[in-house]
């Protein structure tokens, strides 16, 4: 059904309606979102997961279909106003740091000349790879039912089907979200069983992978904090240090500045004015969240960049949609 809806949605927008609708809400820039880029196995068991990836065939037709209508901006170009006024631009960005940015997204990508960024997650750099976003599915999976209490409120959430696997990783990922990361630590302990995490090197860039891929001159380099916590959740010298800090270790394994920054989730509720203040105050010259409205490339708006993410079921023709301003009208991050 939401794949039916989708398809309705883009299809609307890429037609004159769509597109005329789509003026009122249209940037001259648009910073799209991936995670993962897989082949179509892989892909098809990632889906039922934390839902993060596309696969090789698509992310090849979109960088083809982009490479044709757009002009395709690095995040300098787009900071410092280095934009076509005739053309849609784009720039292309990834999040938290994951290998097949470099095994598989950096092949299509070099193709067609296509700039890009990497946002990372520094602990994963360190050989820190704890995930919860894929850890709890995989305890879902596990169960047809799950009962746990947690301070002092008893949750029973059915698992007899992946509908409601889903609806219960979505419920748990609300609570998570909600909490600061001595809490969440807590929750995932309790979630657990008490046993020691699960870890997911396999999947994380290694320190000596972030240095390849940013000697190639299509890619820049940008951090994602050192934990990938809430933002919004800490106080204020924990949210400091987790910037300052990933920052820093950046620049002392690539020898060069990063200016770039990604609010890990980066919704409203979890990035917001004090968070776009200390990045700045922290040296960042541009920062993106995950929120879907329109481009306005001032100081200001630079540490607090809208993004549009590109999803599992996003079609290379469906970015039209993206691009003419259709989901931004109507907020849609499908």
């Amino acid at each position: 059904m939401e794949e039916l809806l989708l398809r309705y949605f883009y299809g609307v927008g890429r037609s004159p309606v769509g597109s005329i609708l789509g003026r009122i809400t249209r940037s001259r820039a648009y910073v799209l979102t991936y995670h993962r880029v897989l082949p179509a196995a892989e892909h098809a068991r990632e889906r039922g997961q934390a839902g993060l990836s596309v696969s090789v065939e698509a992310f090849e037709e979109q960088m083809s279909w982009l490479a044709a209508h757009c002009v395709c901006l690095s995040l300098d170009d787009l900071v410092s106003g280095n934009v076509s006024t005739r053309e849609r631009n784009v720039v292309i960005t990834f999040d938290d740091g994951y290998r097949d940015n470099l095994t598989h997204a950096l092949p299509v990508l070099q193709r067609y000349g296509v700039p890009f960024a990497v946002y990372c997650t520094t602990r994963f750099l360190t050989g820190d790879c704890t995930m919860w976003w894929y850890e709890i599915p995989g305890l879902l999976d596990q169960r047809q039912a799950l009962d746990f209490t947690w301070r002092g409120r008893r949750y029973r959430l059915a698992l007899g089907s992946s509908n409601a696997k889903l609806r219960a990783f979505r419920r748990i990922r609300a609570v998570l979200m909600s909490c600061d990361a001595a809490q969440q630590a807590d929750l995932l302990d309790v979630l657990r069983g008490h046993e020691r995490p699960r870890t997911y090197e396999s999947l994380c860039l290694s320190a000596q992978e972030v240095r390849e891929l940013d000697r190639d001159p299509l890619c820049t380099i940008g951090a994602h904090t050192v934990n990938h916590d809430v933002l919004a959740n800490q106080d204020e010298p924990t949210c400091r240090r987790e910037l300052q800090e990933s920052k820093t270790f950046l620049e002392q394994l690539l020898d060069h500045r990063v200016d770039h920054l990604a609010y890990p989730f980066g919704g409203k509720a979890q990035a917001g004015h004090r968070e776009f203040q200390l990045a700045k105050d922290v040296g960042f010259r541009s920062a993106v969240t995950m929120v879907n409205r329109p481009l306005k490339m001032t100081e200001e708006e630079a540490l607090a960049l809208p993004r549009q993410p590109v999803r599992w079921l996003t079609r290379a023709q469906d970015l039209e949609g993206k691009l003419n301003g259709w989901s931004t009208l109507c907020r849609v991050n499908g």
